[in-house]
């Protein structure tokens, strides 16, 4: 009888350690979902740009970037391994604008601009529908600026860098749609800077997505001889790349 118990017993203890087991292995961490989007940012430009005493207001709109637009390309770069997330979103743009001044002179206002944003987030909320973000970064920019209105013409070139915090909201609103937005603030080197981000994406396949969004980004930095008091605003369109 006793033997009986025992082996029972020894059924019971094996059975509870082959559940362990198997939640153990349910709960194993799953891979890194890497994806890459390559996108074009059609951004206007308005603000006041200035170096020294040399200051002017610039407005050009999204729908007048082709004409001022020299040159530009921008990509995010994420990974994903819940409950974190690993992303870097970058652009390089430059444009050139020109204004009437007073005495028949033309002012020929030209910027370059480099923004590179890394970010390392943690996943607040996870549902069924998608889920909540939270994300710490630092976005490092460096701008060129040059003013020119013959024969004189003035240069400057800046970087800075700014610790940021944001939050990510994703929502699956359909088996190929899904809607995200995004938030974030920051200084350090500027005054303030700030960002507004909402779009949609659809699933054309495993492998890859559309995507389109309005992108908004404030920027206010005065400092060492230059004014860079600037909102670029515009849709993007991308394409998501999965791997």
């Amino acid at each position: 009888m006793n033997r009986v118990c025992h082996l029972a017993l020894a059924l019971a203890l094996l059975a509870s350690a082959t559940r362990g087991l198997a939640a153990q292995t349910a709960a194993e961490p799953e891979n890194w979902r890497v994806s890459f989007t390559p996108y074009v940012w059609m951004s206007g430009l308005k603000g006041t740009i200035g170096v020294g005493s040399s200051i002017t207001e610039v407005d050009v709109a999204f729908t007048d970037g082709a004409e001022d637009f020299d040159f530009g390309f921008a990509g995010l770069l994420e990974g994903r391994r819940y409950p974190w997330v690993l992303r870097t979103d970058f652009y390089y743009v430059a444009l050139s604008d020109e204004a009437a001044v007073s005495g028949g002179s033309t002012l020929t206002v030209g910027q370059n601009e480099l923004m590179l944003h890394p970010e390392v987030g943690y996943t607040l909320l996870a549902r069924s529908w998608g889920g909540v973000d939270g994300l710490i970064g630092a976005r490092y920019r460096n701008i060129g600026v040059d003013l020119s209105v013959s024969p004189q013409e003035v240069s400057a070139d800046r970087n800075w860098v700014d610790g940021t915090v944001g939050a990510n909201v994703r929502y699956q609103a359909g088996a190929k749609w899904r809607l995200v937005a995004k938030a974030d603030i920051g200084t350090g080197g500027s005054k303030l800077s700030w960002q507004l981000y909402g779009g949609a994406g659809y699933d054309v396949g495993r492998c890859c997505a559309l995507v389109g969004a309005w992108r908004y980004l404030d920027v206010d930095y005065d400092k060492d001889n230059i004014i860079y008091d600037v909102r670029l605003s515009g849709p993007t369109l991308g394409v998501t790349l999965r791997f």
